[in-house]
């Protein structure tokens, strides 16, 4: 609050200026950009909700000289939607085949679903490393020259996204496999 501002008044900087502008009003920018954006209209609401939780938060680093209200509040709108989406289509990916699985009776044909899936969730990165490990048989040495690494940063990324898979197996072993 500016000295000689009553308590009560927005001030016209920053977040004053966002917060005299009306919750109403910022919402509806943040509705109107998710939409635009193609987001799926049952989640428009929740990520719009995300959306103001970050403009309040963020509201006393908004400088009107830079933007427009509407121009932020879509930026963070932008943002939001996108790891929503991620977030989305990770979860997507770690259900990939799971519909099938209680069809399928050969136990050996479900743990294969079931990794196969599995497997497909991880990172792009996991992946990539995993496969040179243990399907190129490609030491430690030989990867982080072919990526560009660290030898160490290879060792301790290949444990944590074996750890990563070995997790995931086991929930998912018990969950669909028992």
């Amino acid at each position: 609050m500016n000295s000689g501002e009553e308590p009560g008044e927005a001030s016209e900087t920053g977040g004053g200026l966002l917060l005299g502008r009306g919750v109403d009003a910022l919402y509806s920018v943040a509705t109107r950009k998710l939409a635009l954006l193609g987001l799926d209209p049952y989640d428009i609401e929740d990520v719009a909700q995300e959306v103001m939780l970050v403009v309040v938060r963020r509201s006393p680093d908004y400088d009107p000289g830079v933007s427009s209200v509407d121009t932020w509040v879509g930026g963070i709108a932008r943002k939001v939607a996108r790891t929503h989406q991620r977030k989305k289509s990770a979860l997507q990916a770690r259900t990939i085949g799971f519909e099938q699985v209680g069809e399928i009776q050969d136990p050996v044909d479900r743990l294969e679903v079931v990794f196969t899936s599995t497997i497909a969730s991880l990172r792009d990165l996991d992946r990539q490393l995993l496969t040179m490990r243990f399907m190129q048989n490609m030491n430690s040495s030989e990867i982080a020259a072919a990526l560009g690494m660290n030898h160490e940063a290879v060792r301790s990324k290949i444990g944590r996204a074996v750890e990563r898979l070995r997790s995931s197996l086991q929930i998912r072993e018990g969950l669909y496999l028992a």
